[in-house]
């Protein structure tokens, strides 16, 4: 069973990614790959991370090794806005630490509701 869900809406041209459990690194490498096939061409890069569903994280398994496997897919993805729904405070920082060790600090956002992350990343927030 996959730790993930991913999808693309043409017609908003926003990337979804509901989090199921932690990514390991063979996780990630396989949302790498379904990112890259699915963004492929799209104009714009806004993504939509849903973290309701993410109840099994803990800070202990966000080692060295997925952090810089995080930084990697954070820079191939070539983001524009990236917004955050749903994490509780403990997913938050282990969210805010994969974002920092990406340097992408500054495009992306945590919401309380999927409306509110939506309406930013279309721009009407």
């Amino acid at each position: 069973m996959k730790s993930y869900n991913l999808t693309y809406d043409d017609k908003s041209e926003i990337l979804s990614l509901k989090v199921l459990r932690p990514l390991d690194r063979e996780g990630l490498i396989d949302l790498e790959l379904g990112i890259q096939k699915l963004l492929k061409g799209k104009p714009l890069r806004n993504v939509l991370v849903d973290m309701t569903e993410s109840v099994q994280f803990s800070t202990d398994f966000m080692n060295k090794e997925v952090r810089n496997s995080y930084k990697v897919l954070m820079e191939q993805m070539n983001v524009e806005k990236s917004a955050i729904v749903g994490a509780s405070p403990v997913i938050r920082m282990i969210a805010k630490i994969a974002i920092s060790v990406s340097g992408k600090s500054d495009v992306n956002k945590f919401f309380e509701t999927r409306e509110e992350a939506m309406a930013w990343l279309k721009g009407d927030k």
